[in-house]
């Protein structure tokens, strides 16, 4: 193990508001969807102002639901609110002209282009308007970017450059039919883009006969298959997937190829923003472990990943008998059915489980259709051991096992904690300890932000000494002893010996029992 220099949704937390140079940022970031949440503007010419959000935030059904007006207003817009037809529309100019509309069951929010949003929009006690930011990214003209590991959601404006590679996005089945959009980026540009939908076998829907005779016969003047080049053809020529016009005839369809496509490109955006996003992943196999929570019940990932490519995952959860949650374990699963007759949950975390493998990106899976923690833990475990394991300086082989054990904050400083265990024939190997901080996509011990502002404040502690150098001390009393009884410390690093203690205890009862 080297002394490194090392970097850092799901639970969701934030920051502190500092207006931006400029409101016209290219890559502006929302970070921390949770306890509290900030937006971050990454703008060149604003020296990364970040503004942080007053009104906390929240996650429901998957989703993060974020305050309408504060976010509006910090990217310098407005709202014009009809209290009569409870209508919101966000504008640029706080003297424009707006549609009226009809009054709903609900609150109305119209976006930039003056069209009405598909959404929830939620009344909060304070009377505040909040709706999920996926959305409100649609509304303001977005592109819209999760990233779990740094408890950070990106909103990208068009000027945002994108990073050149092969992007991934997929939607849930419906009627059996699961929509991709494959997209290459090159020289900064979309060179090249792919729409199609495919059903269980893997049959594509351009191209299925069936499929295609049974459409044929309810829309003869339609032709599929046309229209998706259509589609296809409009976003190369545009480079603008809100630009995109509507295919006639095919819908449905567009909205979801405009969706996705969105998503891709967000992606991209993503990747040349954030040292979190795109990253190379270690060959390995991978097992990550979670809080045991208060039932006994312990999430678990097992995860391979063979060619830099995820190949296979599978989550669950262990009881203190060694039952599966997924298999029924303790009667999870029939007790489930019996009280959400129409939620398998298996079933989604299946499909769950597929997206990873299609995406490449735990960061893309939807998790927003049912059994919603089970998703949070699967993109929280996925992405932390995926990063945590291409930084780390460990040796792994064909016969290691990548152990990932996660833990909750230690300092209120650090998002979540991990201790990453290389297993070999029963033993542990090698070992490393990081720790992530919400808005920052580098883990502590690779942060030089982080390590030179704490040496800063350490100094008459430090003495000369490296902050690394106390973590891999640390380290080396956990290996040469392989217990964490005498683990020492200085001043200063006390929340690390912590997470060291804590993780540590669970892997030497885990591996070495």
């Amino acid at each position: 193990m080297k002394k490194a220099v090392a970097l850092a949704l799901a639970g969701l937390l934030a920051l502190p508001f500092v207006a931006p140079a400029t409101v016209n940022a290219a890559d502006p970031v929302l970070e921390g969807p949770g306890v509290k949440s900030a937006v971050v503007f990454n703008n060149e010419h604003s020296n990364d102002a970040k503004i942080t959000l007053g009104t906390k935030s929240y996650v429901k059904n998957g989703k993060v639901f974020v305050p309408v007006r504060e976010i509006v207003e910090k990217f310098g817009l407005h709202i014009k609110y009809d209290a009569a037809t409870h209508t919101a529309y966000i504008v640029g100019d706080e003297n424009a002209t707006v549609a009226s509309a009809e009054k709903g069951e609900g609150m109305n929010l119209f976006g930039l282009d003056g069209k009405r949003l598909d959404t929830a929009v939620e009344i909060n006690e304070e009377s505040k308007s909040f709706v999920a930011a996926a959305d409100l990214a649609t509304a303001l003209g977005r592109y819209y970017y999760e990233d779990t590991l740094s408890n950070s959601l990106y909103m990208f404006d068009e000027a945002a450059p994108m990073k050149d590679g092969e992007y991934v996005a997929v939607a849930v089945a419906s009627r059996g039919w699961a929509p991709q959009v494959n997209l290459t980026v090159k020289d900064g540009k979309i060179e090249s883009v792919v729409y199609n939908e495919y059903n269980a076998e893997g049959k594509d829907k351009k191209t299925d006969e069936a499929y295609n005779a049974s459409w044929q016969a309810k829309y003869p003047e339609v032709v599929l298959a046309e229209k998706i080049d259509a589609l296809q053809a409009d976003l190369l020529e545009k480079q603008n997937a809100f630009n995109v016009d509507v295919a006639t005839g095919a819908t449905s369809t567009s909205a979801t190829f405009k969706t996705l496509t969105k998503k891709a490109i967000a992606k991209a955006k993503a990747a040349h923003t954030s040292q979190a996003v795109g990253i190379d992943y270690r060959d390995g196999k991978y097992v990550v472990v979670g809080i045991t929570d208060s039932r006994g019940w312990t999430p678990q990932l097992d995860m391979v990943v063979e060619g830099g490519k995820i190949v296979s995952a599978e989550y669950t959860a262990i009881n203190d008998a060694g039952e599966s949650k997924r298999l029924d374990g303790g009667g999870y699963v029939t007790n489930w059915k019996n009280k959400y007759p129409d939620v398998d949950p298996v079933a989604i975390i299946q499909e769950r489980e597929a997206q990873l493998v299609k995406v490449q990106d735990p960061n893309m899976v939807d998790i927003s259709t049912g059994a919603t923690s089970w998703g949070q833990d699967l993109k929280l475990f996925a992405v932390g051991a995926l990063n945590q394991a291409a930084k780390a300086d460990i040796a792994v082989t064909g016969d290691s096992t990548i152990y990932v054990f996660h833990g909750a904050p230690t300092a209120a400083s650090a998002y979540y904690v991990q201790l990453l265990a290389v297993e070999e024939n029963g033993k542990i190997v090698d070992v490393d300890y990081v720790e992530y901080q919400t808005g920052a996509d580098l883990a502590k011990p690779h942060n030089p932000a982080y390590l030179t502002n704490w040496a800063n404040k350490m100094t008459d502690v430090l003495q000369g000494r490296s902050q690394l150098d106390i973590r891999q001390e640390m380290l080396d009393f956990f290996m040469e002893n392989k217990s964490v009884e005498g683990i020492d410390t200085i001043t200063g690093a006390s929340n690390w010996r912590k997470g060291i203690v804590n993780l540590g205890q669970k892997a030497l009862e885990r591996i070495e029992k």
